[in-house]
């Protein structure tokens, strides 16, 4: 079976320290794996950025005229504006989207290996139905309000009949032949990424697997090592997961420099 080509955006907005260090565990667990940069901060924040991280990103990009709220928002769309300008021109099969605050302790062809190559690899994919009021991008007042005309732009464009889904962003992978598709159309700003990413792989016909970066039951022990709620992940629970052979290898949000000890026992841990 041929190898998978993949390559990494590394997706960033603050603290270069913790990106300069995150980029460099990169390498060293993806040796093989090329690494692009996406950039979400200001004019002056990536000219430091293109200084700091230059030997460790083949190049860095930025949506032009965008604030931070579009870039926190609208992930999918800036990665549609680096893949028009920048990754169409690249040869790989998948893309894999790491985010400067989701610590990764394993090498990516180990924690990605069950994402067929023409699938779209998702984290906490369930069904929006199911969510209930647990989730405010299609439940709260205006944030509701844009989802639904979402929904009404599709049915409309595309004759949308499933029943819609939801992600968590972190941890994203997808294949090239989806990027394409998603480049030609046009895409609102409506609701978020995390609606629209499985929305549209409905609507093109691609499948979506689940990373299993993280549980959809968000049990309590489970929340506290991937949530999307902004609960930084405790540096003990990561050393503690690292022992433990069946234990987490994604971690989320991380947002703090790791000490060396916790730095050596993410490249010296139990094979999965």
């Amino acid at each position: 079976m041929p190898t998978m080509k993949r390559i990494i955006l590394f997706r960033f907005h603050q603290d270069l320290d913790v990106c300069k260090q995150r980029l460099e565990m990169l390498q060293n667990l993806n040796s093989s794996i090329p690494i692009y940069g996406l950039c979400g901060g200001s004019r002056a924040f990536l000219a430091n950025a293109k200084r700091q991280l230059k030997n460790l990103c083949i190049s860095i990009y930025c949506p032009a005229k965008r604030d931070a709220y579009w870039h926190w928002k609208n992930g999918d769309l800036a990665i549609r504006s680096w893949f028009r300008e920048v990754g169409s021109l690249l040869d790989f099969d998948m893309l894999h989207v790491i985010e400067w605050d989701l610590l990764l302790t394993s090498p990516i062809d180990d924690l990605y290996r069950h994402v067929p190559k023409g699938s779209l690899g998702l984290s906490g994919v369930q069904k929006i139905a199911e969510v209930g009021r647990r989730w405010n991008w299609t439940t709260k007042e205006t944030k509701r309000e844009e989802y639904l005309a979402l929904l009404k732009h599709v049915r409309r464009h595309y004759g949308y009949t499933k029943n819609p889904l939801c992600c968590f962003a972190p941890g994203m992978c997808l294949p090239k032949r989806f990027l394409v598709q998603y480049a030609k159309h046009r895409i609102p700003t409506l609701s978020n990424d995390e609606v629209r990413l499985p929305l549209y792989a409905q609507i093109f016909g691609f499948p979506i697997t689940d990373t299993r970066l993280c549980s959809t039951l968000y049990k309590a022990e489970e929340f506290s090592l991937f949530n999307t709620d902004k609960v930084e992940v405790p540096l003990r629970a990561i050393a503690q997961e690292l022992k433990n052979r069946n234990g987490q290898r994604a971690f989320h949000p991380c947002t703090t420099l790791l000490p060396s000890a916790l730095l050596h026992q993410t490249l010296n841990q139990p094979d999965l």
